[in-house]
């Protein structure tokens, strides 16, 4: 027989239903699970190794290379990046030069996802990842931080070069790079930023609209009317045309998704704004009663919506940090101008120029949680 816990009412057998359907839910865009109970950081990917050495433009110092952070070259030479589809303008300027970076200084502690949106359907071979949010979660403090990388952010990619930061993951997993799009990915972020992410979970259009279906659909405050049109797989004729009025508004996973996708009526920058507070509106949504007590079926459900390199026993454990957080303990940032500026590519392509150190102070702020004094640039 199931003992009653002695704060909630809950059998164990019924808190253990709970907390993994929390983790389902929170999965849509990926705080998800990493043990923090005896989970060795080495095991992980080497987050205070320096990063390897690339061939920055205009650098004279390469940094230093470590025997535990050294990655081979991906099997065999890297196929040619896809082309930029922007029109091009008359006068380019040359790629400007990126800084060498040193680890942050994050605590051993604080753990990091990579959580990753991307933008076709199971199967494909090659995509875009739509939205990238880095979330650092604080089981001392019991605080979690999610950054919002612009998928147009122009990074260094070790072994390729330049190009934005949305094709990485992609590239990892067609060329076969040791470790696949998630180590790519690592590697390209502790080269240009300093920060190493320890566990990623990724998620197709598909399992996001699952998951939102899943659990009732999400109520968003859309701040102004949006009106946008984009490509969208999950469609029968390939397109979508999204309509919304300011206000409080009730979201199906269809809804969501397109809302979480619209950047035309404002701007990228607005998007990952917009994602976060799906998020964590979803997370609301799992913690109501009438979907709690659908927790079992719904966890089996949605089991197979998304990939990630997390074992059951690790996903389980931080199901219950996540869980004793709450949304009410989450900080949100997303990168403005001051962090990425517009700049246009000798190729022509429109892209965010990263300013490096004003992303590093972000991350810190975020990282430290409540104990940072420092605003970021887009709360």
């Amino acid at each position: 027989m199931d003992t009653p816990s002695s704060d909630s009412g809950f059998s164990l057998k019924e808190k253990t239903a709970i907390v993994l359907l929390v983790e389902a839910s929170i999965l849509v865009w990926g705080i998800f699970a990493i043990s923090f109970f005896g989970l060795s950081k080495k095991a992980v990917m080497a987050r205070g190794s320096p990063a390897p050495a690339i061939a920055y433009p205009s650098a004279s110092v390469s940094p230093s290379e470590s025997a535990l952070t050294r990655v081979a070259p991906p099997t065999g030479a890297p196929t040619s990046l896809p082309k930029s589809t922007q029109t091009p303008v008359p006068t380019p300027t040359t790629t400007p030069a990126m800084p060498l970076v040193s680890p942050l200084p994050i605590d051993d502690d604080v753990l990091v996802i990579a959580l990753l949106g991307r933008d076709t359907l199971n199967g494909s071979t090659l995509w875009r990842t739509d939205s990238i949010i880095l979330a650092f979660i604080d089981p001392e403090v019991k605080h979690i931080g999610l950054l919002s990388v612009p998928r147009d952010l122009w990074v260094q990619i070790p072994y390729y070069g330049f190009e934005r930061i949305n094709i990485v993951d992609s590239l990892g997993e067609r060329d076969r790079y040791p470790g696949g799009g998630p180590a790519l990915l690592n590697q390209t972020l502790r080269s240009n930023l300093g920060v190493s992410i320890d566990h990623y979970i990724r998620i197709d259009f598909q399992g996001f609209v699952r998951i939102i279906d899943a659990v009732g659909g999400v109520t968003v405050n859309v701040e102004k009317p949006i009106r946008d049109d984009f490509p969208d797989p999950l469609s029968a004729l390939g397109h979508s045309w999204l309509t919304l009025p300011a206000g409080l508004l009730h979201m199906d996973g269809r809804l969501a998704l397109s809302y979480c996708r619209s950047r035309k009526t404002t701007s990228d920058f607005d998007r990952s704004r917009r994602q976060q507070q799906v998020l964590l509106a979803l997370w609301r949504q799992a913690l109501n009663p009438e979907t709690l007590t659908k927790a079992p079926r719904l966890w089996a459900e949605l089991s197979d919506a998304f990939e990630t390199d997390l074992g059951m026993g690790e996903a389980i454990r931080l199901a219950y940090v996540v869980y004793e957080i709450g949304p009410q303990n989450v900080r949100t940032e997303h990168l403005d101008y001051q962090a990425a500026r517009p700049w246009t590519t000798p190729a022509g392509a429109q892209v965010l120029l990263p300013q490096t150190e004003v992303i590093r102070q972000v991350i810190l702020d975020l990282a430290l949680g409540p104990e940072s004094s420092t605003a970021g640039t887009g709360q």
